[in-house]
């Protein structure tokens, strides 16, 4: 009787030592299990703020870009109209010159040669002022502002009357080819958007 009690305590004192063992593992791998967990949380938390960090500066150039793009606008309804007077007092200057008789045609010819001159300085002055407008437009959009004052400028009365049609169609190609490049920009951007709306 002694000895059955003996080695059924022997066997609970084992089944014991086991069940030890077990939690010990269990326990490992709980622990293994919460620090992984803690990292992968840290790891999502860092996620998300840089997914925040990329929402915001997103935000911030897609403003810019539409800033701009209505500053592109504005400057081409501006030149359009320019062109408009520009064409129309073309057309009341060939008017006016038809009407003259040969007598004040011919009076008027040394007159008419020093105005040929002045136009063709004010021309060549013209044509200086156009290619450094031309070179601001292809400015980043740091110098938007600078520019609109700039395009402000060039719709002086001197500018006008100095600058060519040809000159002024090429200037009004060059902004109508920037605004087409911020509106790609832009496409570009909102899918970028989408794309980070998607993720989340």
């Amino acid at each position: 009787m002694f000895l059955k009690h003996r080695t059924e305590q022997t066997q609970l004192s084992r089944s014991l030592e086991k069940e030890r063992h077990r939690a010990a593992e269990n326990r490992q791998e709980y622990l293994a299990a919460k620090e992984e967990a803690d990292t992968q949380e840290c790891h999502a938390n860092q996620l998300e703020a840089q997914i925040k960090e990329l929402r915001q500066k997103h935000k911030e150039e897609l403003q810019d870009a539409l800033t701009h793009r209505e500053l592109l606008q504005q400057e081409i309804e501006r030149e359009k109209a320019a062109r408009l007077d520009l064409e129309r007092t073309a057309h009341v200057h060939s008017t006016s010159a038809s009407d003259q008789t040969p007598i004040a045609r011919s009076n008027s010819a040394f007159e008419n040669g020093n105005l040929t001159r002045k136009l063709s300085t004010a021309s060549s002055l013209g044509s200086m002022e156009e290619s450094y407008y031309l070179q601001a437009s292809l400015d980043t959009s740091d110098n938007l502002f600078e520019r609109r004052n700039f395009g402000e400028a060039t719709m002086s009365p001197y500018y006008m009357k100095s600058i060519t049609p040809s000159a002024f169609e090429s200037a009004l190609r060059q902004k109508e080819g920037e605004l087409a490049s911020y509106m790609s920009r832009l496409a570009s951007m909102e899918s970028v958007r989408d794309s980070l709306a998607e993720e989340l």
